[in-house]
């Protein structure tokens, strides 16, 4: 299903849930992580995965729902659970949310500008940079195991 249709899925079903206000988001999320101990490689490891997540404002306060079911089904559930979750919420909130007066920007799209793109960098050049700072760090009479990690995240 397209993003463009989960969103009008999980959006009009907020707000026919009473949501005063609704916000839809769809991200790719991609990670890496190295691991080393005393300069040995541990792990090396990647991921991506897609979701899509819900936020919403009932009754003066916030909800918000996310899921990886890309589906109509998923869309729908995530909006309602983000509506229930600021229902529950409104009950013991202490100062409501009050909004500004904004008009809707509809749908928008944001992309940080990157200037070194860890992502992109191979296996073996975070493996120097780990192993550089092991030696460094060993070299202290006080330190008897160096366990280091680089652990990378990215939103598309």
């Amino acid at each position: 299903m397209l993003p463009i249709e989960l969103s009008r899925i999980s959006l009009e079903t907020a707000a026919g849930q009473g949501a005063q206000v609704a916000q839809f988001r769809i991200a790719r999320h991609s990670s890496r992580n190295i691991t080393t101990r005393d300069g040995m490689v541990e792990n090396v490891a990647a991921d991506k995965s897609m979701a899509l997540s819900v936020r919403v404002v009932v009754n003066g306060a916030w909800g918000f729902a996310g899921t990886t079911d890309l589906t109509e089904a998923g869309a729908k559930s995530a909006a309602l659970r983000a509506v229930e979750i600021a229902r529950l919420s409104s009950t013991i909130v202490a100062d409501p949310v009050q909004l500004a007066s904004e008009p809707a920007h509809g749908v928008q799209n944001w992309t940080m500008p990157i200037q070194i793109d860890a992502m992109a960098k191979p296996d073996s050049e975070i493996i120097d940079l780990l192993a550089h700072w092991t030696e460094k760090v060993s070299a202290s009479n006080v330190v008897n195991h160096v366990e280091s990690n680089v652990a990378i995240g990215r939103d598309e």
